[in-house]
């Protein structure tokens, strides 16, 4: 099974309307909400897939008892520990006249030490039932949490014989890769936060996913937006690029998520590492065309597979060389 983690869980609200002016009324044409978080997206789309999930998460109050129904009507099992703070909500405003998407992210309730222990100890038991597993760690600490919470989760997974991928961001990103995740999926903003470096190309971004990996990370898969992404392990003799054509969907929201439950997907199927990378990238491009993020269509999934272009990084290097020159 795959199982995800989520300490900072929501709910997503997708409101579409004409046009954003900001200081003005506005009337929405649509809306949805969804179970939300990054954890509850890779999720939905790896359970999409047809794989067995669980997801274990720290919910509170009515949002969260919401966010957890929601996952259960998706056929996923869910684990929770409940908090005295409530469940945050996002908001995402998709203006129909542009596609340009604006997210409101609340921050959410502090959470108490006694509850990080809590939920660690659920864990734990969870884990160790599930050896072998892929465990997806995703997501914002929420306040109050100490910065090197995914750090013991990833020792206490990988001790229990399971692999460990981390998409977190900034201290907790930073921090966890000394644990030896085996996996870190970082988009370009985070990866500048956690290097302290400019990935404004190409090649500095190649040798940003190589210093991921010299800091401790087993594999990095940096998503780079519809520029798809950089793959490096430590097996591969060199890292590769990733993309599928670019489409116009309906929003970007959750594209790393799905390439995430695609990158644990094809680890669950045992699939070769091209495979992996192929499946991951067409997972975040079907995203774009889903009515909620992670909803993705594994039909849509399966087309877009065969369009995915991997490349070794010099091999594209060279031709953005070639083209500038």
């Amino acid at each position: 099974m795959i199982i995800c983690v989520s300490l900072n869980p929501a709910l997503d609200r997708r409101l579409r309307l004409s046009r954003l002016r900001p200081g003005e009324i506005h009337r929405a044409s649509t809306s949805a909400v969804a179970s939300g978080g990054k954890a509850a997206h890779v999720a939905m789309a790896a359970r999409a897939l047809g794989e067995p999930v669980v997801w274990m998460g720290l919910i509170g109050g009515a949002a969260g008892e919401q966010c957890r129904q929601g996952l259960t009507s998706l056929n996923i099992e869910t684990v929770v520990v409940h908090a005295q703070g409530t469940t945050r909500t996002n908001l995402e405003l998709i203006e129909q006249d542009t596609g340009r998407t604006t997210e409101i992210r609340e921050p959410g309730d502090a959470i108490r030490a006694s509850e990080v222990d809590e939920f660690i100890q659920r864990g734990r038991e969870l884990w160790q039932a599930a050896k072998g597993s892929c465990v997806v760690i995703s997501g914002s600490l929420p306040p109050g949490a100490a910065s090197d919470v995914y750090r013991r989760l990833v020792g206490e997974i990988r001790s229990a014989g399971c692999r460990a991928l981390l998409d977190t961001s900034g201290d907790a990103l930073s921090c966890t890769l000394a644990s030896q995740p085996d996996l870190v999926k970082p988009n370009r903003v985070e990866a500048v936060e956690a290097l302290g470096r400019n990935l404004d190309d190409l090649e500095p971004v190649v040798s940003g996913a190589q210093a991921l990996l010299d800091r401790g990370a087993g594999a990095v898969a940096l998503s780079l937006g519809s520029r798809g992404m950089v793959w490096a392990d430590r097996e591969s003799a060199v890292p590769l690029l990733a993309a599928c054509p670019p489409v116009t969907g309906r929003s970007t929201v959750g594209c790393g998520d799905a390439m995430l439950a695609g990158i644990a997907v094809g680890m669950e199927r045992r699939l070769p590492t091209i495979d992996i990378i192929r499946l991951a990238v067409a997972c975040g491009t079907a995203n774009c065309y889903a009515d909620m993020p992670a909803m993705i269509d594994p039909a849509t999934v399966a087309r877009l597979i065969p369009t995915a272009v991997v490349r070794s990084a010099p091999t594209a290097l060279k031709e953005v060389r070639s083209n500038v020159g």
